[in-house]
């Protein structure tokens, strides 16, 4: 009988082997289990029920990117309001409103910030802090429901502008940049306009060869996932206001967990 057979005939060897035995099992388990709970947080922040969709319409004219308000292409598409996300009922939200349109070339997108006090102090392109003047963000991906990447827009009132990919653990890449956008800013003071309007207009024209990280093909989509917000300072502070809610402890509106659909509607027959 050889030595390793005389070992394996030892009391203490079956000891041996099921403790190996359990520590496997225990092992698989812990494996399963993860893979369970892994699952369930990629369900809940990839596909929540009741992410909001934004129908975009289509144009056959092109919006001018001047700023303004009146140009008759915006009159084709309803604005739609950021809701506010500050739970102190005393702090004072100004209103903001976001227009979309699109045509085989761009996405346009059209901010309305009413704003009586505003605060512009980064004067430079990729400034990290834009975020800290008055500004308004804009947040594209593509139409999946586990979102690994997605670029970002920040602009401040003055119009500079913060722009970068952004992966889901929202680590910012700004070597990103997007050759062809074209974007302006645009001021209106009290009385400048009939309907009392004071405030400031970010207007883009997005073009779609520009967002080949989310489009290899670079043509227009039928859809992409996204989201909308803005950050307003005034005496009290700070206030955010947002299209989709990420519905999470710190309100993040980078956190692709909150990004609605965009659903760009085809051309009128």
């Amino acid at each position: 009988m050889g030595l390793l057979e005389s070992i394996m005939r030892l009391p203490s060897w079956n000891c041996f082997r099921r403790g190996i035995v359990w520590i496997l099992s225990v092992l698989l388990f812990l494996s399963i289990f993860g893979l369970i709970l892994t699952s369930k947080r990629i369900q809940s922040a990839d596909d929540r029920s009741g992410s909001p969709q934004l129908h975009v319409p289509f144009t056959s004219t092109a919006p001018l990117t001047d700023g303004n308000l009146d140009n008759p292409s915006w009159g084709k598409t309803t604005p739609v309001e950021l809701s506010r996300l500050t739970s102190d009922p005393e702090f004072t939200v100004e209103k903001t409103t976001i227009r979309l349109l699109h045509d085989a070339n761009c996405l346009y997108v059209q901010f309305q910030a009413w704003d009586t006090d505003i605060r512009q102090t980064v004067r430079q392109h990729d400034d990290l802090y834009v975020h800290m003047d008055d500004c308004v963000e804009l947040f594209l991906a593509p139409p999946v429901q586990q979102i690994i990447e997605s670029v970002g827009f920040e602009i401040n009132a003055r119009g500079d502008l913060l722009d970068y990919r952004l992966r889901a653990d929202e680590f910012i890449n700004v070597g990103w940049e997007p050759r062809h956008l074209r974007l302006v800013s645009r001021h209106y003071a009290a009385g400048e306009r009939t309907d009392g309007f004071v405030g400031y207009v970010i207007e883009l024209a997005i073009p779609w060869s520009d967002l080949k990280r989310l489009l290899p093909d670079g043509k227009a989509p039928s859809r992409l996932r996204g989201n909308f917000s803005r950050y307003d300072y005034g005496k009290q502070g700070r206030a955010l206001s947002i299209w989709s809610d990420p519905q999470s402890r710190f309100h993040t509106p980078t956190n692709p967990a909150g990004y609605g659909w965009l659903i760009f509607d085809p051309p009128a027959p």
